[in-house]
């Protein structure tokens, strides 16, 4: 949409287009119980 001809429409205003998603990512299997360690401190 940011391509096309409606982007003309488009303000200076920020455009989410990841429903708030900035970042993913995976945790090391091998290291599962000391990330479940930390995550309890949560």
């Amino acid at each position: 949409a940011l391509l096309s001809d409606l982007s003309s429409a488009i303000t200076g205003e920020v455009v989410h287009v990841d429903a708030g998603y900035h970042q993913t990512a995976m945790f090391n299997i091998d290291k599962a119980k000391e990330l479940a360690a930390v995550l309890e401190e949560f």
